[in-house]
């Protein structure tokens, strides 16, 4: 099955990002507790170490996975290091900070998706949509 040519088309219509000296002040990475993961925003120098194209204009507005915790939730619903962060419900998240608020107690208590660009072996990028919801969160 060949995967569009734009893994994004589907999601433009709801898509939001910062604008860009609100990213640049969020360039640190950002520890997302709730999932055992560690983010930043994507830029040449990881888009290098993790083989992602950064010339191509619709990953430089996304979030890069940079540390995912051995038994954080992040590894259980299969993100790696490396993983691109598309969307949570559909909105495009475009700052650590963003993705915090998103993930909340309440907000992961109900159940969120998020959807995610992966670089499978073969070396075609693959979107997934996995679905997270946690009701046993303090």
């Amino acid at each position: 099955e060949q995967q569009p040519k734009d893994f994004f088309e589907r999601d433009k219509s709801r898509q939001r990002t910062l604008p860009r000296r609100e990213r640049e002040a969020d360039e640190g990475p950002t520890t997302i507790e709730i999932l055992g993961m560690s983010v930043q925003p994507l830029n040449d120098i990881l888009a290098k170490r993790y083989r992602w194209d950064y010339e191509k204009e619709d990953v430089k507005d996304l979030l890069i996975v940079t540390e995912v915790e051995p038994l954080g939730d992040a590894r259980a619903l299969g993100i790696k290091e490396g993983d691109l962060i598309l969307s949570i419900q559909g909105e495009r998240i475009a700052s650590g900070r963003e993705l915090q608020k998103a993930l909340d107690k309440e907000a992961v208590a109900k159940g969120v998706r998020i959807r995610i660009l992966t670089m499978p072996r073969s070396g075609l990028p693959a979107p997934i949509t996995l679905y997270y919801q946690n009701e046993g969160l303090p």
